[in-house]
């Protein structure tokens, strides 16, 4: 059965971001990827991966958010999709 990568949107302080599910693979790939020597998860690293790999619209970097609660709750929708437990509001 061949994977097929899924999108899901959410709106976050009037902002609408679109974020894609790539597989669990990509999910293990992203935590190795940002984590630190203590095998604790580094915020910076996973919040600039998440939002180059996972959050797909639109593209942002770290900078482009006015405080650090929206970029948080961006990262946390984004690492939700990421992870496959993002449950769509119904």
């Amino acid at each position: 059965k061949m994977f097929k990568p899924k999108t899901y949107t959410k709106t976050i302080n009037g902002n609408t971001y679109t974020a894609q599910f790539n597989g669990l693979q990509a999910s293990l790939d992203a935590f190795d990827e940002c984590s630190l020597d203590n095998n604790r998860v580094s915020i910076s690293k996973m919040a600039q991966y998440v939002l180059k790999n996972v959050i797909v619209e639109p593209k942002l970097s770290v900078n482009d958010f006015a405080n650090l609660d929206e970029l948080n709750a961006v990262v946390a929708f984004g690492t939700e999709v990421m992870k496959g437990t993002f449950q769509p509001e119904k």
